[in-house]
C-alpha cells in the first residue's frame, strides 16, 4: 500500500485537479431557455463556433496548409 503513494508524484496530482476543474466548469454551462438535452450541448457548440471563427479570422487558410505541409500531413 505504501508503494502506491510513493509512485504518485506532484505532477499527477496537479493534472488530476486540472481535469476535475475542467469537467466541473463544462458541467455548469447550461442554457436555461432551451430544452434539457439541447441546453447541455448548445453552450459548447456556441463556444466552439466562436473560437473557430476567431481562429479563421486571425489566420488565413494558406497559413494552415503551409503548417500541414511542413509537418508532411497535407
Amino acid at each position: 500500500m505504501n508503494n502506491i503513494f510513493k509512485s504518485i508524484n506532484l505532477l499527477d496530482i496537479i493534472l488530476l485537479l486540472c481535469i476535475i476543474i475542467l469537467l466541473l466548469n463544462m458541467r455548469t454551462k447550461v442554457d436555461g431557455f432551451t430544452p434539457f438535452l439541447r441546453g447541455i450541448y448548445r453552450p459548447h457548440v456556441r463556444d466552439f463556433r466562436i473560437k473557430y471563427n476567431d481562429t479563421v479570422n486571425t489566420y488565413s487558410p494558406e497559413f494552415f496548409t503551409t503548417k500541414l505541409k511542413r509537418m508532411n500531413l497535407y
